[in-house]
């Protein structure tokens, strides 16, 4: 086998890495979440905060800033 690769067993293990770490960053921000609300902060619509992130990165292209 050359060096580029992978066995089935190895692919299987960076996947569960790339898992273990998505979930961790779901928790993360789940946790940031629920803080934000105990302070008694603002609450967000997914669509609303879509439509932000896009405003944001079309104003950007806009201005050449990217």
């Amino acid at each position: 086998m050359d060096e580029s690769a992978v066995t089935v067993r190895e692919a299987r293990a960076h996947l569960a890495d790339f898992n273990a770490l998505e979930d961790a960053v779901d928790e993360l921000l789940a946790r940031e979440a629920e803080a934000v609300l105990a302070a008694g902060g603002p609450t967000v619509t997914m669509a609303g905060l879509l439509a932000d992130l896009f405003t944001e990165r079309d104003a950007g292209r806009d201005s050449g800033v990217m």
